[in-house]
């Protein structure tokens, strides 16, 4: 089965080139990053002691790990650490924390290389790491084949993906044994791990609810706070095409009770900004000034409705002035996104009815009402006029989060126990 994959790269390469220039050209990949995609990119200084690489697919996954880095970090001094991802906004938010931890020579991001075996031996060949961590489900089968020391963390097997890696289970069995530990995050994962053929499997919960809150611009934020002061905000994160002109008329309806409201929409690719405000003009036949576009440089005004924040990075800002937050992918059948940022920041956080993504934390977050789902748009807009228009509830949530999230912790530490002891075991002077 393994051969047959590499078979399958080879014969579908020029498709993926293809399609990597047509993301470069949607403004999705970086150019200027290309190469890191075959494993090449800047050439890594020399390195005396231990690499460990750790490889996410995005945004989410790699703010997860940041205190899991700072933890190894401390504990192992000649420690160098290589993560990658797969998209443009998690390598630019990863530069930013670097920089902003002052880990500019102990901590380096690459774009993640393509599973084609000629892009993962160069990538390991050109960093030499000593041990690999995977975060959720990103065990690809070339790079974990060549992976030394192979860990999964924070491991989450849908249910629904579980009949297809059952009937492939010829190619992922032989590459899951060869796991050191996966650390899973519920029971369920972790029977499905076994499954699978993986030997060592503990369970150790989720380390995103262990994550540190979305990096803020603090300027910008005490800028608007004072801007936007006497407006209530609704905040629409991560949206998707067909939701916008949603939250749009949703707007329109709550605006009738709450006046003051202003409603944030964020799309989760940003370069669809000037589609969205186009496309709401379009089916909303609304007044000039009344949609606003952050990277067009326009500012809220005092007869803003709708503010379209197209641009990167700037998602822990939005939710840091929600009076209430509804997250995207929820509208439409994508399956939501992960509502633990907002619930960090203590926000009421609600959500269409399509956050099938996230089982597991519907399990742990709805039962106590720390996030509410609706089952259709009418119920939301429901719930939404009932919180915005009563500021004494919203704090009561938001108090009732804040009592809540800390009990859910502790994931990292677990997982950091076994991490350590790997690395103790590399330092050793005869572990060659």
């Amino acid at each position: 089965m393994l051969t047959l994959y590499r078979v399958l790269w080879w014969v579908l390469l020029p498709v993926v080139i293809i399609f990597t220039i047509s993301r470069m050209l949607r403004g999705k990949e970086d150019p200027k990053r290309w190469l890191e995609r075959f494993g090449g990119g800047k050439k890594p200084a020399s390195h005396n002691g231990e690499t460990i690489w750790f490889h996410g697919a995005s945004v989410g996954e790699l703010l997860s790990i940041q205190p899991l880095l700072i933890e190894l970090l401390n504990k192992h001094e000649n420690l160098r650490v290589i993560v990658t991802s797969q998209t443009r906004t998690s390598a630019q938010l990863m530069a930013k924390w670097i920089e902003k931890q002052k880990l500019e020579q102990r901590i380096y991001h690459r774009m993640a290389p393509f599973d084609w075996m000629l892009s993962a031996t160069r990538f390991l060949n050109r960093w030499q790491p000593d041990s690999c961590v995977f975060i959720e489900s990103e065990f690809w089968p070339e790079l974990l084949t060549r992976a030394p020391n192979p860990y999964l963390i924070n491991a989450r097997l849908s249910v629904r993906s579980q009949p297809w890696r059952r009937r492939f289970a010829a190619l992922y069995t032989p590459i899951l044994q060869r796991l050191e530990h996966a650390f899973a995050q519920t029971d369920r994962d972790a029977l499905h791990l076994r499954e699978l053929g993986t030997q060592n499997v503990s369970i150790a919960g989720n380390i995103k609810f262990d994550a540190a809150t979305l990096p803020i611009e603090e300027k910008q934020l005490k800028t608007l706070k004072a801007e936007l002061k006497n407006r209530t905000i609704l905040v629409c994160a991560s949206t998707h095409p067909g939701e916008e002109v949603q939250f749009s008329q949703l707007h329109q309806l709550l605006q009738n009770a709450a006046p003051d409201l202003l409603t944030i929409i964020v799309p989760r690719h940003p370069e669809r900004g000037s589609a969205i405000g186009k496309e709401i003009h379009h089916k909303l036949n609304l007044q000039p000034h009344t949609v606003q576009r952050r990277s067009a440089g326009q500012n809220v005004n005092p007869r803003t409705a709708l503010y379209i924040a197209d641009t990167l990075g700037e998602m822990g800002l939005w939710m840091s002035l929600a009076d209430v937050v509804v997250m995207g992918g929820t509208l439409v059948p994508h399956g939501g996104h992960n509502p633990l940022e907002p619930l960090k920041l203590h926000v009421p956080t609600f959500s269409g009815p399509h956050m099938h993504n996230f089982p597991d934390m519907l399990h742990l977050l709805t039962p106590d009402g720390l996030l509410r789902v609706a089952k259709n748009r009418e119920e939301l807009t429901g719930w939404l006029l009932e919180i915005l228009t009563h500021p004494q509830q919203r704090q009561q949530q938001r108090d009732r989060i804040k009592r809540a999230m800390p009990r859910f912790a502790g994931a990292t530490k677990r997982i950091a126990v076994e991490l350590n002891k790997k690395l103790n075991s590399l330092e050793q002077p005869n572990h060659e």
